[in-house]
């Protein structure tokens, strides 16, 4: 898909290329971040410690320096984190959104 598109921008000039590159090129990487944060919390509910690193880990999460020998502790961290952060959601849209 992104081949066809970098070939016919090539195709018009190196300047042109360059210039559409700086548009696309940041999109692309905001989708490949976004797709890594949906994989991350896939894992984290299905409760699989070792999908969990595995998706951490992905080029894509552009997460450094875990260690392997924490993946339990980060299964579980994320998951008390996942918790919490939708029971403040909830708590805000009862209190301020339905009344």
């Amino acid at each position: 898909m992104f081949q066809s598109l970098f070939c016919k921008l090539f195709a018009e000039g190196i300047d042109t290329f360059f210039q559409h590159l700086m548009i696309i090129f940041p999109i692309i990487s905001s989708f490949l971040v976004l797709s890594a944060v949906a994989k991350i919390n896939q894992a984290i509910d299905v409760g699989d410690p070792e999908r969990t690193y595995e998706a951490l880990t992905s080029t894509e999460a552009c997460i450094t320096n875990l260690d392997e020998t924490n993946i339990d502790r980060y299964q579980i961290l994320l998951r008390e984190s996942k918790l919490a952060k939708s029971e403040v959601f909830f708590y805000i849209h009862r209190e301020f959104v339905l009344n």
